[in-house]
């Protein structure tokens, strides 16, 4: 247990409770059995385990380039992991579907690098104790899910009020508290490990981007080269 909490936060670790127990109920019912004899198959096809091969290498490539800077360590293990899933998988599917010309690379970068992201890191590196943020995850979730509902009508304005005031009332506590640990501990976020964790996904988004966009440029040519009614010779050709 001390080595899980050496590695990661409260938060995390609450996270990773509340996901395990929802995916080990999921792995019960019908639907989910159907989705992963229907999501295998296609998850593990041909296209896709190239893909998976030039991923990991471009990956491993841009982390040894890292290393070799010394820059990256294995401390960072965590932070890239989490990057990989959380950031960089949903990227390549929004970048399958939306990347039509630069301007999504240029937003993208835009949304990344800015000064509310320093906020928002700062705002995630204060947690609560174990306890306090196990019962504040699923508080969190059911709060986000009643004000979404509360949105859909406008019959539902007061309660939507309500909700929007509650998570308004949440974020300034975990603002103030955030603060107030920074202030006070000073030393504990600024130093050169935590500089690095920040500095890290930023990184990542930038050495990685050649893969994402070499991705999103093929996807392009395979959407075109899907409507070819010629031969196999003149496709090829066309392809080459």
């Amino acid at each position: 247990m001390d080595t899980i909490l050496e590695i990661f936060n409260n938060r995390e670790i609450a996270i990773g409770v509340w996901g395990i127990l929802a995916i080990a109920i999921l792995l019960f019912t019908k639907p989910a059995h159907e989705f992963i004899k229907t999501a295998l198959p296609i998850l593990f096809c041909k296209k896709f385990v190239v893909f998976y091969v030039v991923f990991i290498g471009f990956l491993i490539a841009v982390i040894r380039l890292l290393k070799w800077i010394n820059f990256w360590e294995i401390s960072l293990l965590k932070d890239t992991i989490f990057w990989v899933v959380f950031v960089e998988l949903p990227l390549f599917a929004k970048a399958i579907d939306k990347a039509k010309d630069n301007r999504f690379f240029y937003e993208l970068f835009k949304k990344n690098i800015k000064v509310i992201t320093l906020f928002e890191f700062l705002v995630d590196f204060w947690t609560f104790s174990l306890t306090a943020e196990i019962v504040l995850i699923p508080l969190s979730v059911v709060l986000s899910f009643l004000y979404a509902l509360s949105t859909r009508e406008k019959k539902h304005k007061p309660a939507k009020k309500f909700f929007n005031g509650l998570i308004t009332l949440w974020g300034v506590i975990i603002v103030i508290y955030a603060i107030y640990n920074t202030i006070s501990s000073p030393e504990t976020f600024f130093n050169k490990d935590v500089l690095k964790s920040f500095i890290l996904p930023i990184a990542l988004l930038v050495l990685n981007m050649p893969v994402v966009y070499g991705l999103s440029l093929y996807n392009g040519y395979e959407q075109l080269f899907i409507r070819i009614k010629d031969g196999a010779k003149q496709k090829l050709r066309m392809k080459l």
